[in-house]
């Protein structure tokens, strides 16, 4: 989040001298600057974070083509009904997070 993670400047860089002479002058907010946003990226590339993304992710394409089959012919319903007997699931804990997929 600009001014709260970052300072902004401009995609073209027109703004960069001033964004570096006022990082320069505001030390003592730069310094929250960077806590905020070191504590953000261990909040979001976390191990945790990940596995906990990548369950959802692998849950949305599931559901997505859960439904895409259930419009298709009865050949495909027969199909997914053979091979897409799974679950995933992730528990998370303090100290390790562990994933699975069985088939139901």
């Amino acid at each position: 989040m600009a001014g709260q993670h970052y300072v902004p400047v401009d995609g073209n860089f027109n703004n960069l001298s001033m964004a570096i002479a006022w990082a320069q002058a505001h030390d003592a907010e730069v310094q929250k600057m960077v806590a905020a946003a070191n504590q953000r990226a261990k909040e979001v590339v976390s191990v945790a974070a990940i596995y906990e993304y990548s369950e959802a992710l692998l849950k949305g394409y599931v559901g997505r083509y859960s439904r895409a089959l259930a419009n298709d012919s009865a050949w495909l319903l027969e199909r997914r009904a053979q091979h897409f007997r799974h679950e995933f699931a992730c528990d998370y804990t303090a100290k390790q997070t562990t994933c699975a997929m069985r088939t139901l």
